[in-house]
């Protein structure tokens, strides 16, 4: 562990380092900035997705530690028709996804194009509550009407993944959200005055950043807009 620790501090000198070599004006005065970077602890989901529903949550740890995971990140709102609850699952294409969700239960069916999938129920269900409130994990999926054999083996790790990964929180007012988190790159970061350094992936960017109530604002270097992150955690 101590080892880690020191090669953890032993990086972020480098990137202050680096952050600081990067520097080609003077630093702001104090009213160019009222971030707190002790308020950047903590994880953020980026609001920007590609059409399929794929994002990026940032994690920034205690001492200087950063984890950004890419993933599928869905959300819904729900409205009750008799016995189920449907929903349009946002979308960047044209046509979002209807979706048909009954629960019996610790046990739910989620029906996708016409696709059923099988949920189960992490936990207890809540007193009082529709049979569709709580949080749900992925159990399996139907098969699909042609399969070839020389892609079984794929589905069924990719199945497998969801099993371990994806879940889907639902509450009582027919909101849902749908994570299925696929990938996670480790780094770190520091924070010298109006500029966000982060390392990951062998890279280092420079990145301006800014806080509005639960909103963190990323300004890339390579990108015209900033991008928005919501606090989740």
């Amino acid at each position: 562990m101590a080892n880690l620790d020191s090669s953890r501090a032993a990086l972020c000198i480098l990137l202050l380092i680096a952050a600081c070599a990067q520097a080609q004006s003077p630093a702001p005065g104090p009213a160019a900035s009222t971030n707190d970077p002790a308020r950047l602890i903590g994880a953020w989901e980026g609001r920007d997705r590609s059409e399929e529903g794929l994002g990026e949550t940032l994690v920034f740890q205690p001492g200087g530690a950063l984890a950004i995971t890419s993933g599928m990140m869905l959300n819904f709102q729900g409205r009750v028709v008799k016995d189920e609850l449907v929903a349009l699952v946002e979308s960047l294409s044209n046509v979002p996804q209807e979706v048909h969700i009954r629960a019996n239960g610790d046990h739910m069916t989620y029906t996708v194009a016409g696709a059923p999938q099988q949920w189960v129920r992490v936990g207890k269900a809540l007193p009082n509550q529709p049979a569709w409130v709580g949080i749900w994990a992925f159990e399996s999926a139907a098969p699909p009407r042609k399969s070839h054999r020389r892609y079984d083996g794929e589905r069924m790790e990719i199945e497998q993944l969801m099993r371990t990964n994806m879940r889907m929180a639902i509450t009582p007012d027919g909101k849902g959200r749908l994570r299925f988190p696929m990938n996670t790159d480790k780094g770190a970061y520091v924070v010298p005055g109006n500029k966000l350094v982060l390392q990951y992936t062998g890279r280092v960017s420079f990145v301006g950043w800014r806080l509005e109530d639960n909103t963190l604002f990323l300004k890339y270097p390579d990108r015209q807009t900033e991008s928005a992150f919501d606090r989740v955690q």
